[in-house]
C-alpha cells in the first residue's frame, strides 16, 4: 500500500501529470513541457489529451433562412422530429416550403391527423411543394380526408402538387378548388380512376404528369389542354383509356409529349393509338404498346424523337422449365410491327435528334434482312439503347440511311431494354466480322460523324470491339470517340491490380486501331 501511495505521489509531482489534467490550457501545458530538461527523453510521454469542446449549439447559430431551407429537404415526419435537436427547430419546421408526406408504417388513421395537424400549425405564406402519399377513403360516411388537405393548395398558394392515390380509393374526384388553382406550375397525380368535372382552368400549369389512370380518355385529356394554356411539357404514364391526343396551334406552349403505355396486363380496346400536335418539339414513346398501332397525323415541328416501345404481348409467348419466355410472333404480327415502326420513321424523318430502344432497332434489323426500303433519315444525332447481339443489321440500316449524322450514341447498359426472343428466327445471320461485309455500303454514310460514345459492357465485348474498329476505320472527320465502361466495370474481381480488369484491356485495343481521321481521339471516361 505504501509503495502504491509513493507510487501515486510521484504521479501527482511528475512534469507528466500535467498532460492528464484535462481543465489546463494548452499555453500551461507548452510552457511546463518547454521547462523540462533537456535529458528527459519526450518520446517516452504519453500523448496530450484533447481538451474539453465548448459546449455550444452550432445549429441555433444559422440564419432562419437557411434552416427553413435545409429542413423543407426532409419529410415532414422527420422535420418535426428535429426539435429535439435545438430549440430554436420547434418552431422553424413550421416555416418550410416544402411538406413531404411519403409512405410511413402507421395506421391510416394517425396518418391522416397528423397531415391534418401540420398543415393547421403551418405558418409560413406559401408552400412550394407539396406531396401526398397513400390517400385512401375515409372510415367513415364523411368525405376521404384529401379534400381537406387540398384546401391548403389553394390557401398556400401551392406550387408543385404531387399526388398518390392508393388504389383502395376507386376513383378520385377533383374539387372544384383544385380545378381553377392558378398557382400551380407543376401537378403530378397517380390514381386508378378520376372525375374530373366539367372544367379546367389551370392557368399556370407548365408540367403536368398522369400515372396509372385507367379511365383517361380523349376528352379528358382535350378539356386539360385547352384549360391549361401555359401548359409546356404533358407526361402519360401507364394510362388506359384514350386513343387520339390532340394539340392544335391553340397550345402553342406545349412542346413535350411523353407517352408511357402499358397495355400488356389487359390488352388494348382500340387498334390505334393517334397524335395530332403540329407544335411540339419532343416526343417520347415507350412502354408495351399490346396490340396498339400508333399514327402520327401532324408532328411537323418535331426536333427530337424517342422510341422506345414494345409491341410484344404476353399471349404470343410461353415460358419453358427455366421461366424464361419464348416463342415466335406470328407473320402478320410480325408484319404489323415492321409497317408500324417504318411509318413512324416515315413521319419522323426530320427530326434532329433520334433515339430508339432494343425492340425498335431489331425490328429494323428483320427490315434489312429482308431488305425491305429504308426511309432517309435527317438527323444529326443517333442514341440507341439496346444489346448489340442481334442488333446489328439494325444499326448498319440506321447509319446507311442517316447521312447528315454526326455524334453517335450506343448505351448497352443492362438494364435499359430486354432482349426480343421472339425475335431470334427472324434475326438468323451471323456476327462475325459483320462490319467488314458493310463496308462499302457505308463508305459514304459516315462523312459527317465527328462523336462517337460507347456506355457499357455488352454480353459480347467482340461485337463492341469490332463497331469501335469500323467507325475509327471509316469515319473520316471522326473527332473523338468515348468509352464509358459504367460504375459496374469497375467492381470485377481483380481489385488489387487495376490492370488486370476487363476495362483496360478495352481501351489499350481501342487506342491500338487505326484510324482514317487524323484528329480523332480515343477517351475513357
Amino acid at each position: 500500500m505504501e509503495d502504491e501511495a509513493s507510487q501515486n505521489s510521484y504521479r501527482s509531482n511528475s512534469p507528466n501529470s500535467i498532460e492528464y489534467e484535462e481543465e489546463t490550457s494548452i499555453n500551461e501545458v507548452e510552457s511546463k513541457r518547454s521547462s523540462r530538461s533537456d535529458s528527459e527523453n519526450s518520446f517516452d510521454d504519453p500523448p496530450l489529451k484533447r481538451m474539453k469542446p465548448i459546449k455550444e449549439d452550432r445549429l441555433s447559430e444559422l440564419p432562419d433562412s437557411m434552416m427553413t431551407h435545409v429542413l423543407s429537404f426532409l419529410p415532414v415526419i422527420d422535420a418535426v422530429k428535429t426539435q429535439l435537436l435545438s430549440k430554436r427547430f420547434r418552431h422553424i419546421w413550421a416555416s418550410i416550403t416544402s411538406l413531404l408526406f411519403p409512405r410511413i408504417e402507421v395506421s391510416d388513421e394517425f396518418y391522416a391527423q397528423f397531415i391534418i395537424n401540420a398543415l393547421m400549425i403551418h405558418r409560413g405564406p406559401l408552400i412550394k411543394k407539396l406531396y401526398l402519399s397513400r390517400i385512401g377513403p375515409s372510415h367513415d360516411d364523411v368525405d376521404p380526408p384529401i379534400n381537406l388537405w387540398l384546401q391548403a393548395v389553394v390557401i398556400k398558394r401551392v406550387e408543385e402538387l404531387v399526388l398518390e392515390i392508393d388504389n383502395s380509393l376507386l376513383s378520385f374526384r377533383f374539387p372544384n378548388s383544385l380545378l381553377s388553382c392558378d398557382t400551380l406550375r407543376e401537378f403530378s397525380l397517380t390514381a386508378p380512376e378520376i372525375e374530373l368535372g366539367s372544367s379546367v382552368s389551370w392557368k399556370s400549369l407548365k408540367k403536368l404528369t398522369l400515372k396509372s389512370i385507367n379511365n383517361l380518355d380523349d376528352d379528358m385529356i382535350h378539356k386539360i389542354v385547352v384549360g391549361s394554356p401555359a401548359l409546356e411539357c404533358l407526361n402519360l404514364i401507364e394510362c388506359r383509356g384514350f386513343s387520339r391526343i390532340i394539340i392544335d396551334s391553340s397550345n402553342s406552349n406545349l412542346r413535350n409529349l411523353v407517352i408511357k403505355c402499358d397495355y400488356i396486363s389487359y390488352g388494348s380496346v382500340d387498334d390505334y393509338l393517334e397524335i395530332l400536335a403540329p407544335k411540339i418539339t419532343s416526343l417520347e414513346i415507350s412502354g408495351y404498346m399490346g396490340d396498339k398501332h400508333c399514327r402520327l397525323k401532324e408532328v411537323s415541328s418535331l426536333v427530337r424523337v424517342a422510341l422506345r416501345f414494345s409491341m410484344l404481348t404476353e399471349c404470343e409467348h410461353y415460358w419453358d422449365e427455366d421461366d424464361n419466355i419464348v416463342g415466335e410472333m406470328s407473320r402478320a404480327k410480325l408484319e404489323k410491327c415492321e409497317w408500324t415502326l417504318l411509318d413512324l420513321l416515315r413521319k419522323t424523318s426530320h427530326v434532329e435528334i433520334l433515339s430508339m430502344g432494343t425492340w425498335c432497332t431489331q425490328v429494323l434489323a428483320i427490315c434489312e434482312l429482308k431488305r425491305k426500303p429504308g426511309i432517309l433519315l435527317k438527323c444529326k444525332s443517333l442514341e440507341l439503347n439496346t444489346y448489340l447481339v442481334k442488333s446489328l443489321p439494325g444499326i448498319a440500316r440506321l447509319m446507311q440511311k442517316s447521312p447528315y449524322l454526326e455524334t453517335l450514341l450506343v448505351d448497352m447498359n443492362y438494364g435499359h431494354f430486354h432482349q426480343v426472343e421472339s425475335f431470334d428466327k427472324s434475326l438468323d445471320f451471323s456476327c462475325e466480322n459483320y462490319w467488314e461485309s458493310k463496308e462499302k455500303s457505308l463508305q459514304n454514310a459516315l462523312q459527317r460523324l465527328k462523336v462517337v460514345e460507347l456506355k457499357g459492357l455488352d454480353t459480347s465485348m467482340n461485337l463492341m470491339m469490332e463497331l469501335a474498329e469500323f467507325l475509327l476505320q471509316n469515319a473520316k472527320c471522326l473527332e473523338k470517340l468515348v468509352y464509358k465502361p459504367g460504375a459496374y466495370a469497375y467492381k470485377e474481381y481483380y481489385r488489387d491490380d487495376l490492370r488486370r480488369l476487363p476495362v483496360f484491356n478495352v481501351i489499350n485495343k481501342l487506342l491500338s486501331y487505326p484510324r482514317s481521321s487524323p484528329h480523332a481521339r480515343v477517351l475513357l471516361l
